[in-house]
């Protein structure tokens, strides 16, 4: 017989890599207490992901499987989850919590639907002062009044914790979140919930409105860890046999697991946290990274095409209508607002065609760095090396002169010579934050193919093709490739070379060992943003063959001469 629960929250992370982050720590594992494996059948995004999970309960001997889904919310605010976990025996207070085994508590600030936070221990409202009580109260008593929670509240006096020297009854993430309070909290609560009160050195409990179940009681002489039990196999129980809430039946995935057999499904496989494991996941995921890379790459390059010719559409048909209001003028032009409509219309085409290409740079550039990672971590073949890369996060900077700083120190094949001042002005942009993410994973691209140069010039062989130049080491993904080859340009174009002035604006400080001048001319760009103002570059300059570095010159708004696309 298989024994069901569900519970469902929020995590409190923003930004395009909320899902991918969450994910990530979900599917290290925790040191190989469960094993978490995508779902064969289903797809995964930058806004979803569905990971099946499997685990033994030691203390009772009881296999446990569960199905976590997580998603973006529209306005990309927070992520909510649901976990649906199966066991082949029923559910008892003494299994440890699914949301504890995963590790949901610690993957980022977790509540239930209702913003009750989930923890793995009590929250102590004890020793707070005047508007900290009122404050507490008002929150305990707005939680236990909303309809959308999905977790019980126990309010409990400190006093009656005396009674126990396990308070372990007293928690269980994501089905039952306990409130310590001292005699004033206690008070303050009391006259927000007027028919609902706590007894002196007691405690109650507000089971979630959709589990039915009554509000239990218990004086300062009949509560008690026999009690307590109780009232957590009544939760337990009726959360089993609940009905899943409606928005989830409307879930594909999660509707086939739930009415299957979880059971009769191939089961992950148990294994040690050992290196080959670690060796073949990183091979199993760069296959699927490498199909979804060439999707997408080939998704953009229809995007571009349909950007490039509604663009020449656009231009078109504005030459046309200043041709006609200029010839027109003095007649009028019956036909004037047939030609503006198109105009417009073409115009909406244009922008909508702009941030479809947009979107699919920005599904490229999250992508990227993970794959580059795992690719990176394989070639090592250590497994400390290939544990850390695996699951690394990109540092995170305030600032693009502390990225630069923190480039300056950390990557010895590169010499940033790029002024502070003009990266400074990209912090101002909403986008800062995803520019500097990119840009740090350029720059450890650049710090890869410099390095993996060096080395063949080093032991005086003459460099692979696939290594003869930045384009052709990120095109043939080496080892360490964490941007899309869409990003990169490695010379302008001859209107901007030949024309002085941004040929001029391109000089950038290099060693005299390079240019005996100390200023070279620096063609060679990445895109950090390939469409909209302020269009950041960060253009750099190859020496790897002579002096054994790159230098990168500068990052900043796009330079004067490039077009109004990307250069």
């Amino acid at each position: 017989m298989t024994n069901w629960i569900w519970h469902s929250g929020v995590w409190r992370i923003t930004g395009d890599h909320a899902v991918h982050h969450a994910r990530a720590y979900i599917q290290a594992g925790h040191g190989g207490r469960y094993v978490a494996e995508e779902l064969h059948d289903s797809s995964w995004t930058a806004i979803r992901s569905v990971l099946s999970t499997a685990w033994r309960d030691e203390r009772n001997d009881v296999e446990v499987r569960a199905l976590l889904m997580s998603e973006l919310n529209q306005e990309a605010t927070h992520v909510t989850w649901r976990l649906a976990a199966a066991s082949r025996s029923p559910w008892r207070f003494d299994m440890e919590p699914p949301a504890r085994i995963l590790g949901l508590t610690e993957v980022a600030p977790c509540s239930d639907l209702s913003g009750l936070p989930l923890m793995n221990d009590v929250l102590d409202g004890r020793e707070l002062t005047g508007g900290q009580i009122a404050l507490r109260a008002e929150q305990i008593a707005s939680a236990i009044n909303d309809r959308r929670r999905t977790t019980a509240i126990m309010v409990i006096s400190a006093a009656a914790l005396q009674n126990f020297n396990d308070d372990s009854l007293l928690v269980w993430p994501g089905l039952l979140s306990t409130v310590v309070v001292d005699e004033p909290t206690r008070r303050a609560i009391a006259n927000k919930l007027s028919l609902l009160d706590i007894p002196p050195a007691g405690a109650r409990l507000f089971p979630a409105a959709r589990d039915n179940l009554p509000n239990t009681r218990f004086t300062a002489n009949e509560i008690s860890i026999a009690a307590l039990q109780v009232v957590f196999a009544d939760l337990l129980i009726t959360r089993q046999s609940t009905q899943l809430p409606s928005d989830w039946i409307t879930d594909r995935e999660l509707r086939q697991w739930w009415y299957g057999d979880p059971f009769a499904q191939p089961a992950p496989v148990y294994r040690d946290p050992t290196v080959e494991a670690e060796i073949q996941r990183g091979r199993s995921e760069i296959v699927a990274r490498d199909r979804q890379l060439r999707e997408l790459e080939h998704r953009h390059a229809l995007t571009t095409h349909m950007l490039n010719a509604t663009t020449a559409r656009v231009h078109d048909l504005e030459t046309d209508n200043n041709r006609l209001r200029e010839t027109l003028a003095a007649e009028g032009d019956p036909h004037r607002g047939k030609f503006a409509a198109r105009l417009a219309s073409a115009s909406a085409e244009a922008r909508l065609e702009w941030e479809r290409a947009e979107r699919a740079s920005e599904e490229l550039d999250w992508i990227y760095p993970r794959y580059g990672r795992v690719t990176g971590a394989l070639a090592t073949l250590r497994p400390q090396d290939a544990v850390e890369i695996l699951h690394a996060i990109p540092p995170g900077f305030a600032s693009f002169p502390e990225l630069l700083a923190a480039a300056t120190e950390q990557f010895s094949r590169l010499r940033v010579t790029a002024a502070p001042e003009p990266a400074a002005m990209l912090d101002r942009y909403l986008k800062a934050a995803h520019w500097r993410a990119k840009a740090w994973a350029a720059l450890a691209t650049l710090q890869a193919y410099a390095d993996a140069k060096a080395v063949s010039l080093d032991q005086g062989s003459v460099p692979e093709p696939e290594l003869s130049n930045v384009g052709s080491f990120i095109h043939t993904d080496q080892p360490g490739v964490q941007i899309s080859l869409h990003n990169v340009a490695l010379s302008e174009s001859p209107g901007v070379a030949d024309h002085a002035v941004h040929h001029n604006a391109r000089m950038f400080v290099v060693d005299r060992k390079t240019d005996s001048s100390g200023v070279a001319y620096f063609s060679a760009h990445i895109r950090l943003e390939a469409f909209r103002p302020p269009a950041p570059r960060m253009y750099f300059y190859d020496d790897v063959t002579r002096s054994g570095v790159v230098y990168v010159g500068y990052c900043g708004p796009q330079l004067s001469g490039s077009g109004a696309w990307a250069p």
